[in-house]
């Protein structure tokens, strides 16, 4: 089976929840679907490859039958298909496509802090990588996209686990659900919160350093004097 076709199962292996099916699918991507080299096994550049990553991400088109749609992927799926989509320049020339996987990690039902910083690591790509005409339809969608995550303080999504902190519990007096003290669930509640932080600096980050090549590439439309 050519390495090509073999892709999106290795892929989906890598990101299962049991453990040696995950390692074994990361092996798997290394040793048969290497794309990282002089002579790749799986051309990113390829349109064809580029475009099933899209649908992997996205799922079906809406035209389609609930009942024979593909579903979307998961959180750590998209977060690997993100990383395969800038790696390939062709992928940054795919609109509307680019600009629904960059909303969809940004606002997304279910979305997560590291899948926000996923989805403006894909909107530097594609602002670095587009073509002019391609630029020309997306960047005044990718703009407002920004902007709004800005005014919103870029926020991660979902609380507790999900967005990537510490899950928040009340106990009684003294103990803490689990068992443990107060001072305990204090401190984990405390971390978390320092990973969010943390997090959500890192996703502002890559929000300016978008809008720095948005302003290279578009002058006009950061300025507002198109």
């Amino acid at each position: 089976v050519p390495p090509p076709e073999l892709l999106m199962l290795y892929l989906v292996a890598s990101t299962d929840a049991d453990h040696e099916v995950q390692k074994l699918g990361e092996d798997l991507l290394r040793r048969r679907c290497a794309w990282d080299t002089n002579r790749p096994l799986v051309n990113l550049e390829d349109e064809k490859i580029a475009r099933s990553l899209y649908r992997a991400f996205l799922g079906g088109d809406q035209t389609v039958p609930e009942i024979a749609r593909a579903t979307p992927a998961s959180p750590a799926m998209k977060i690997k298909l993100v990383n395969l989509l800038c790696r390939s320049v062709t992928a940054a020339n795919l609109f509307p496509y680019t600009v629904q996987a960059i909303f969809t990690c940004l606002y997304g039902e279910g979305t997560t802090t590291r899948l926000k910083a996923a989805g403006m690591e894909l909107a530097v790509w594609v602002l670095r990588h587009a073509t002019d005409a391609q630029l020309k339809q997306a960047s005044p969608l990718l703009l407002s996209g920004m902007l709004k995550l800005l005014d919103n303080g870029g926020a991660g999504g979902g609380s507790g686990a999900a967005g990537g902190g510490a899950p928040a519990t009340v106990g009684g007096e003294g103990t803490a659900p689990d068992g443990g003290t107060e001072a305990s669930t204090t401190a984990a509640a405390s971390t978390g919160a320092s990973n969010v932080t943390a997090g959500v600096a890192s996703l502002r980050g890559f929000c300016y350093q978008a809008l720095g090549q948005l302003s290279v590439r578009t002058p006009e439309l950061v300025t507002g004097t198109a």
